[in-house]
């Protein structure tokens, strides 16, 4: 076998990879709901980016707290809940554990989606400039819970005296973010109502996800005994957008701008997902994207 044809029968075998990785996952939804074009009121909200579960020199002898926080800044992290024994500055505080909530691991994902990550999504699309999906996109998530969190888990492997780190806390912390939405402007102070009310996001997406009744307007993490509509508004390309009661889809959604009407007591959670294309009820290359923290109709 000559070099040209060994080099063919690579180039075919990662074509062959980079097309099955592009377009699996694939979902069959035989039924989609239509929520029509309405117009609802908007909130005024303040939206702070957090990390959970970072690890640094302080438990795993690797991790400057200084790259750490660089790297915080640079991703646009408001600040990060880690292994520190007590608060620096506004940005690094210790670990809240009793917060009830279910976590989602960075860490949990293999060696082998990591590696195919890197080759067929990382790769190419840094080639072209282009900014690839964390492997975390790839995952099924159930939504049975009071709170999700996704925890930024991973190790630094390496820290070198000057200051060069493998993996980079910048790589560590491009799983997705935590996003707490608050109608109070200024400082956080309720540490675990935070963690309580957060919107996992795995890609920087325009996103807005609440509730609103003839009272008031209500976030994820918060519960009322009022009749209220539940808006999710995004501009993604084709978007899917399914409603969770009590952890059981319940409505499925194949546009960006939803306005239903909660009309039972139950835990209302949102997943938003994104596909390449769809043929008839087949739905290639899905993607998920976001995941809310439920709202509660009492």
């Amino acid at each position: 076998m000559t070099f040209q044809r060994v080099i063919r029968y690579f180039l075919s075998l990662y074509l062959l990879g980079f097309f099955l990785y592009q377009l699996t996952p694939i979902k069959v939804m035989p039924y989609i709901n239509y929520a029509p074009a309405s117009l609802f009121p908007k909130p005024l909200l303040e939206e702070h980016a957090f990390a959970y579960g970072v690890k640094t020199a302080f438990s795993s002898h690797t991790g400057s707290l200084k790259n750490l926080l660089e790297a915080l800044e640079d991703k646009g992290f408001s600040l990060a809940f880690t292994d520190v024994s007590r608060k620096f500055g506004n940005k690094l505080y210790p670990m809240v554990e009793d917060h009830g909530c279910v976590v989602f691991k960075d860490s949990d994902t293999g060696f082998l989606r990591r590696l195919g990550n890197f080759l067929f999504e990382t790769l190419p699309k840094t080639l072209v400039g282009a900014k690839g999906d964390s492997p975390l996109v790839f995952k099924e998530y159930p939504m049975e819970g009071r709170c999700f969190l996704l925890s930024h888990d991973r190790k630094v492997w390496i820290t070198t005296f000057v200051g060069l780190e493998i993996p980079p806390y910048s790589s560590l912390l491009s799983a997705g973010k935590n996003l707490y939405l608050s109608r109070d402007r200024g400082r956080l102070k309720d540490l675990r109502k935070l963690l309580r009310r957060s919107v996992i996001v795995f890609r920087d997406i325009p996103l807005s996800i609440f509730s609103y009744s003839e009272k008031s307007f209500y976030l994820p993490g918060e519960e009322t005994p009022n009749r209220f509509r539940l808006v999710v508004e995004t501009s993604i390309k084709n978007p899917i957008v399914v409603v969770y009661r009590n952890g059981q889809p319940l409505y499925t959604f194949s546009q960006g701008r939803v306005n239903v009407e909660v009309k039972e007591k139950g835990l209302y959670a949102v997943k938003v997902l994104t596909y390449k294309f769809k043929v008839d009820i087949f739905y290639f290359g899905v993607r998920t994207l976001a995941l809310s923290t439920p709202i509660g109709a009492l």
